[in-house]
């Protein structure tokens, strides 16, 4: 079954949301992607951060029509959101900032996201 606009932005948006747990258990969920705590001892308050930023960005793409401009709006920030976090991942492991596996596998999430957004915003209908 081949993944249309629909499917995509739909799958995008549970992509997203699979991260929410991780806001009421963030150390459990930092030590199983080897995100190490830094000094000052915030890594879970960081952690709480994105997950609530990508669960705002779920909640913003399941509220908007398939072809409103509001979905548009909300697929582009999501995409331009994905490609600032894919950076950051693949620049903290050029400065050893984070380990390996763990950043290189959460910066080929955000690609997918990325991917999954584009398809989403290709396939979604143009409004009149």
């Amino acid at each position: 079954m081949p993944l249309t606009g629909r499917r995509a932005a739909t799958t995008l948006a549970v992509v997203r949301g699979v991260g929410a747990p991780g806001w009421f258990v963030p150390t459990l969920t930092c030590k199983l992607l080897g995100l190490p705590r830094n000094s000052e001892q915030t890594r879970d308050y960081w952690f709480r951060l994105f997950v609530s930023r990508d669960v705002a960005l779920a909640g913003w793409l399941m509220a908007t029509e398939a072809g409103s401009e509001q979905r548009r709006l909300a697929l582009r920030t999501g995409i331009a959101v994905d490609v600032a976090d894919a950076a950051a991942w693949v620049l903290a492991v050029r400065r050893g900032e984070l380990p390996r596996l763990g950043a290189v596998a959460l910066a080929a999430l955000h690609v997918g996201a990325i991917a999954l957004g584009a398809l989403a915003l290709r396939d979604d209908p143009a409004t009149g």
